[in-house]
């Protein structure tokens, strides 16, 4: 039994040097580097394949986006409301965050295809799918193209229809201006057709205003046709003046108006108005009337 023992010990003994002595050994040492070697280039390709994966996701989100913001576009530029001006800078910002993804876009594509260029290993799903993105890339730059030469051949519609209608304004205004002045000129005209003179006194007070003429004791005064001065009576408008007051019982017409086209009426204080029952005949034979009193 323990001459068993011996052998087996002395067995292990051997086993272990002989282990000892291999992992000491070049080859050994060779085989274990490219192991850890392989191992590292494994973690590296998945670390490069999860990158590029992540890259491409990216990519398509963002052509999702780029879909959804076009159509935005075109819908928004043939409405109404994307004449107006907070609408079309709207568009033109959401035109230039479609180029900004593009341009974002081209540079991940580009480097992705430069990193398989330099790879040594040949992917051809990857390059399958980097060249559809090239061509949806391609596209989507057309269409941005596009879009933007339709805007700007919209805005410059809008410049000149716009210029246009501040021409056709500006006329307007012109014509107003005009309309206005010749309205005020027929209005003036108007009322200085209608304008009247009248006086109200006794003899005393309309020989001071020279308005009568003394033609000496046994001779009625006369009107001084001649000579009337404007100030000395008042003013007022032949169509609004219809009754004139006086502080007499008897009052004279000094000027001379058609009899049928007024009347005297007596006041509670038994004094005289005068009231214009005709004004146009009234006024037809002179515009100035004086009253003695």
């Amino acid at each position: 039994m323990k001459t068993t023992n011996l052998i087996i010990a002395a067995c292990v003994l051997i086993g272990v040097a002989t282990t000892s002595c291999v992992e000491k050994s070049d080859k050994y040492k060779n085989v274990v580097a490219q192991r850890d070697s392989i191992f590292q280039s494994e973690q590296m390709l998945k670390a490069e394949f999860d990158q590029t994966l992540e890259v491409l996701n990216e990519i398509e989100s963002s052509f999702q986006t780029l879909r959804e913001v076009e159509n935005q576009v075109v819908v928004q530029m043939n409405t109404p409301e994307g004449r107006t001006l907070s609408k079309r800078q709207m568009i033109a910002d959401q035109v230039n965050q479609i180029k900004d993804i593009l341009e974002e876009n081209k540079k991940k594509i580009d480097d992705l295809e430069q990193k398989m260029a330099q790879s040594n290993k040949k992917n051809s799903s990857l390059s399958k799918t980097i060249t559809r993105l090239q061509n949806e890339l391609s596209e989507k730059l057309v269409i941005i193209q596009t879009l933007q030469a339709d805007i700007e051949a919209k805005n410059g519609k809008i410049r000149e229809l716009t210029a246009a209608v501040d021409c056709l304004s500006n006329n307007n205004k012109e014509l107003q201006d005009i309309a206005t002045s010749q309205q005020a000129a027929l209005e003036e005209q108007d009322k200085e057709f209608h304008k009247v003179w009248f006086v109200v006194g006794d003899s005393k007070k309309l020989q001071a205003l020279d308005i009568l003429r003394n033609n000496g004791v046994l001779k009625s005064k006369t009107l001084k046709i001649e000579s009337l001065n404007p100030n000395n009576f008042n003013v007022g408008d032949m169509r609004e003046l219809r009754v004139l007051e006086t502080n007499s019982k008897k009052p004279v017409l000094i000027s001379t108006h058609p009899t049928t086209s007024y009347k005297f009426a007596k006041r509670d204080d038994k004094c005289v108005n005068i009231i214009i029952t005709d004004p146009a005949k009234f006024w037809s034979l002179t515009k100035y009337l004086v009253v003695r009193e």
